[in-house]
């Protein structure tokens, strides 16, 4: 049953953003409790955005300078964001995941950010830790359409191009998805 949730997931995915939607939904279903829903969500989603990092950074599309910064602050981010989740009891984290849930909901529905013209000069320390630490807690804690809100992110505090944003958010969110996935299964 996992293997068709995961193939129709996979499929729905890549056709658009909602995939990890449908993996949380299903799952939940079929009463796997949040927690753990949430945690076997983040092994999907860090194997799949793997295999697209390195797609995209093969390609050229995956900001290099940027992705280290973000990817460290955003690592903190998502054990902060995995940790506390993993904590709280089973009610309390239902509760937690619904404005997560709808935020994934809306942003894939909306889909991509509207052009946004580029920013000039390079974003101070305090900035990309700030935005890298919200996107890794946002990740740690749910992640529904993760990649969506990266690539916001991405766009309207670097100015990035959507498609180096797109690379550059997979690589993160592999990082973050990485570590949350652990946080939850220890």
């Amino acid at each position: 049953m996992l293997a068709i949730i995961s193939l129709s997931a996979g499929f729905i995915g890549s056709l658009m953003s909602g995939g990890s939607i449908v993996i949380f939904s299903l799952l939940t279903l079929l009463g796997i409790p949040v927690q753990s829903a949430v945690g076997t969500l983040k092994v999907a989603i860090a194997a799949l955005t793997l295999v697209s990092a390195l797609t995209y950074y093969r390609g050229g599309a995956v900001d290099v300078r940027s992705a280290p910064y973000l990817g460290i602050f955003s690592i903190v981010g998502a054990l902060v964001g995995s940790y506390f989740f993993a904590s709280i009891p089973k009610k309390t984290a239902r509760i937690v995941v619904l404005p997560l849930l709808f935020v994934g909901i809306y942003l894939s529905i909306r889909g991509e950010p509207e052009e946004i013209p580029p920013k000039s000069g390079s974003a101070s320390w305090m900035h990309v830790s700030g935005v890298g630490f919200i996107i890794g807690a946002y990740i740690g804690i749910l992640g529904i359409a993760s990649t969506l809100v990266v690539i916001a992110a991405l766009r309207a505090f670097f100015g990035m191009d959507t498609l180096r944003a797109n690379g550059t958010a997979k690589a993160i969110i592999f990082a973050n998805d990485l570590v949350a996935a652990l946080v939850y299964e220890l």
